[in-house]
């Protein structure tokens, strides 16, 4: 029989490429749990991740996939008692990428989806007979106020969380690492995700976009952080790679692998202020003064790159050597930002210049 893969947070910037990768490399059919937005239904917010692509992947999602309209931040997920049971009765696989990734939200928002939803997700995940892997998309910055060396296998040391992300993010892995007593868990670790290495594609909301928008638009002149602060940066198509051949490897259920570039291929801020300066041909930003932000800039946006603060800052190192390890026959690996930072580039001016022809009076 088919495997059956239900899959969380598909529609969203990291989903699409694990939807992607699953439907390229695999013969798998997929539930993909989605909820109404923007007043964007379910089915149609998911038709977006074919946008675009080649006809191959575009048959694949018609044929493979299902859109199930979920609400990680419902009781149930929302789903009446029937769809519950027959989903439960198919599953063979999860893959749980859903969540809220806004750092400015209060910690019960935040929580309903983040921790509540993976309880909802662990509690259907129990039901699942035939259930042979839950594949959780946790976060490297689990590890909150942390310094220095982050281990894989290490998650409560008493820290500290910068924000109320972080916060439900953590507490959702504590929850998954409970259940891997009695299901077969694995939790993978993502750092801070840039763009598409292929494409330079990024999330237009995250905070890698909104910060180098901001610079190229010429309105962020200045950051906190020093030029040496370490900044552990990754693809998402190497995430959502690293993902599926990990979750291919029956030996590696129960493991916990940070996503990361590690210290070895980790930049640093004043290596991003040189390429930044390089590609938009503006002056480098200026460090270690906190926010800087010139006449006209956004209401707010020095509020805004103040909760990426944090992140700037470095001090933190996250350990790669379990993932290393079971990666190191499959060829897949993370680039180093300098190797790809001019495809992102691009697409960064590509969005500059849509908002500034957005804001152009019409003749």
């Amino acid at each position: 029989m088919t495997d059956l893969v239900l899959m969380t947070g598909a529609s969203g910037f990291l989903g699409r490429r694990l939807l992607r990768a699953w439907l390229r490399r695999t013969e798998a059919r997929v539930v993909a749990c989605v909820r109404e937005r923007n007043g964007r239904t379910p089915a149609e917010r998911l038709a977006l991740v074919t946008n675009g692509h080649d006809a191959a992947l575009h048959d694949a999602y018609k044929q493979r996939v299902t859109v199930l309209h979920a609400d990680l931040a419902a009781p149930g997920l929302g789903l009446a008692a029937s769809s519950r049971t027959e989903l439960s009765e198919s599953v063979t696989h999860v893959v749980h990428c859903g969540g809220v990734v806004r750092f400015d939200l209060p910690l019960d928002e935040v929580r309903r989806t983040n921790t509540e939803g993976t309880a909802s997700m662990l509690d259907l995940a129990h039901r699942c007979p035939r259930l042979r892997r839950f594949d959780h998309i946790s976060t490297a910055f689990v590890a909150g106020s942390r310094q220095g060396l982050v281990l894989e296998s290490e998650l409560d040391r008493g820290q500290q969380h910068n924000n109320s992300y972080e916060r439900s993010k953590f507490e959702g892995e504590l929850l998954v690492r409970e259940a891997a007593n009695e299901l077969p868990i694995a939790v993978y670790r993502p750092s801070i995700i840039t763009c598409d290495v292929r494409t330079g594609a990024v999330s237009p909301h995250g905070a890698v976009a909104r910060m180098l928008r901001a610079y190229a638009a010429g309105v962020l002149t200045g950051l906190p952080g020093r030029a040496d602060s370490q900044l552990d940066l990754v693809p998402a198509d190497f995430v959502a790679e690293a993902v599926l051949a990990l979750a291919g490897m029956e030996s590696e259920i129960g493991g916990c692998f940070h996503l990361a570039a590690g210290r070895k291929r980790a930049a640093t801020l004043g290596e991003v202020r040189d390429l930044t300066a390089e590609a938009f041909g503006r002056d480098e930003l200026l460090l270690g003064a906190g926010t800087a932000v010139a006449d006209g800039a956004p209401a707010g946006l020095r509020d805004e790159i103040a909760l990426y603060a944090p992140y700037l800052a470095g001090g933190v190192d996250f350990d790669v050597t379990e993932t290393s390890r079971a990666l190191a026959e499959t060829g897949i690996g993370v680039p180093t930002i300098r190797e790809y930072f001019g495809r992102l580039a691009q697409e960064v001016a590509r969005m500059v210049a849509h908002d500034l022809g957005a804001r152009r009076p019409r003749p």
